[in-house]
């Protein structure tokens, strides 16, 4: 039985931009199936990638700011759905 790629988005959601991975790949949703399973991988940051295989891509944006806060930085906001479109052109490029 082979298991499904997954796509973890990484980053502690209570510390502005640095929950830009979690914010990611929440709106990512609409590209599971049962090859790939997108998770919020919240704080557990890159020691998450130790407990998955691993494709050789990361993809990341530049904070603006990191300290106490809920929602990211508009400069960090505005990068989301890049973040999302790389990551659909890593997922399609490695399904065809």
């Amino acid at each position: 039985m082979s298991h499904p790629d997954l796509a973890p988005g990484t980053g502690d959601v209570l510390m502005f931009d640095d929950g830009a991975g979690a914010h990611a790949a929440r709106g990512f949703d609409q590209l599971e199936n049962e090859d790939l399973k997108v998770l919020d991988g919240g704080a557990l940051g890159l020691s998450l990638l130790a407990r998955v295989e691993f494709r050789g891509a990361l993809i990341g944006v530049e904070p603006d700011r990191i300290e106490w806060g809920l929602e990211p930085t508009p400069a960090v906001a505005s990068a989301l759905p890049e973040m999302r479109r790389a990551a659909r052109a890593l997922v399609e490029s490695w399904a065809s």
